[in-house]
Formats: C-alpha cells, sequence, structure tokens
C-alpha cells in the first residue's frame, strides 16, 4: 500500500523526486544489515520503476544498522521493529545533488 501511495504521489506530482532510506536493526552483523538494507532499497526503487515512474527521479541506499531510531542493548521485538523501516525523502536541487 505505501509503495502504491509513493507511486501515486509521483506520477501526480512530476517535478519531484525521491530518496528511498532503507534500514535494518541491530540483529546480526553490520556488514549484513548494510547489504540487506541495501537490497530493500533497491526492491523498493525496482517496484516503483516498474509502475512508470522514471529511474532518475529515485534513487535508494542502504543505512544498515548506522541510523538507529531506537538505540537499545536489549531491544525488545517493538524497537527492532522501528529500527527496520523504509524512508522516502523528496529531494530538493541540492539534496540530489548531493546524493548522487
Amino acid at each position: 500500500i505505501t509503495l502504491n501511495t509513493v507511486v501515486r504521489t509521483l506520477k501526480e506530482n512530476p517535478e519531484i523526486k525521491v530518496a528511498i532510506n532503507a534500514h535494518t536493526d541491530k540483529q546480526g552483523q553490520a556488514s549484513y544489515n548494510l547489504s540487506l538494507s541495501d537490497r530493500r532499497a533497491a526492491s523498493a526503487l525496482r517496484y516503483i520503476v516498474s509502475k512508470g515512474v522514471d529511474s532518475s527521479r529515485v534513487i535508494s541506499k542502504g543505512y544498515g544498522e548506522t541510523e538507529l531510531l531506537v538505540d537499545c542493548d536489549q531491544c525488545t521485538k517493538e524497537q527492532h521493529q522501528l529500527n527496520r523501516r523504509v524512508e522516502f525523502v523528496i529531494l530538493t536541487d541540492d539534496t540530489t545533488t548531493a546524493q548522487n
């Protein structure tokens, strides 16, 4: 549902560009989590492009466990869930240049 909302928003607003930022919790190895988040972000990008959005309007990046919302030592399931997320950030001309 969220991805379809992003697709609809991008189609209705052709001037918008978006960054897909994927994050993981800190369970497991940091290198695996970084790779996992990259794959999640890339998967969301592929879906959006497959629905007709030009690929030049979307970038993706995985952050692994580097930007936790909840930094906890003994995390609950709920805290881990909060850290596992994909964020969609509308880019301005300044942020597009900085992230490419």
